[in-house]
């Protein structure tokens, strides 16, 4: 699966369409799951900051994944991704 796929089938990015809780998620699925993907940057989040953000669209029913921007350059992100799509729940 590459990561064209990954991104364009499951998630479609959040350019504001989508609002949660008075809250833009970056990536929404797009194929029936309550799922989100959320970017941060280093130089903007904390630590804390990513179980906040779980924790309260968790109050949604949603399921968050956070992706940390350092993480994109690593080959294991698409799979880090690709296990929490495609896992149940």
């Amino acid at each position: 699966m590459s990561t064209t796929y990954l991104y364009s089938r499951i998630c479609a990015y959040n350019n504001g369409w989508f609002v949660l809780g008075g809250k833009i998620p970056d990536f929404v699925a797009v194929d029936g799951q309550k799922k989100l993907v959320e970017l941060f940057g280093e130089a903007y989040h904390t630590s804390d900051e990513e179980l906040e953000r779980v924790v309260y669209f968790a109050r949604f029913g949603w399921q968050t994944l956070v992706v940390w921007a350092s993480e994109l350059r690593l080959p294991e992100t698409v799979d880090k991704v690709r296990v929490f799509m495609n896992g149940k729940g």
